[in-house]
């Protein structure tokens, strides 16, 4: 029997509480017997990384933040896809918002 995914996506802005509410969400999911798969936030992984809105032309830093956020949701929907076919578990992706523009 293969089980329904559910895919959040937070957003907001800087210092909203989008973490916290992510940590929450997973929490209470996981409590309750939900797997949950968590795509971190992308534009502070690409950020920490060594490249900066400030350093590179900002359509080619939206583009790599968005071409990073695509693939990492890709795999965790490729995982969710593959967990929700186990009859065991209820399965449930979250992801954090896809960042077009960082300011």
């Amino acid at each position: 029997m293969k089980h329904e995914i559910y895919q959040f996506v937070i957003t907001g802005g800087p210092c909203a509480g989008k973490s916290t509410c992510l940590s929450k969400l997973e929490n209470a999911l996981t409590n309750r017997g939900i797997k949950t798969i968590v795509v971190p936030e992308t534009a502070t992984e690409i950020m920490n990384s060594g490249m900066s809105h400030t350093c590179l032309p900002t359509k080619i830093f939206q583009e790599i933040i968005i071409h990073n956020s695509l693939a990492k949701e890709k795999s965790a929907r490729r995982a969710a896809d593959y967990y929700a076919k186990n009859p065991l578990s209820r399965f449930c992706t979250t992801a954090e918002s896809r960042i077009a523009k960082h300011t």
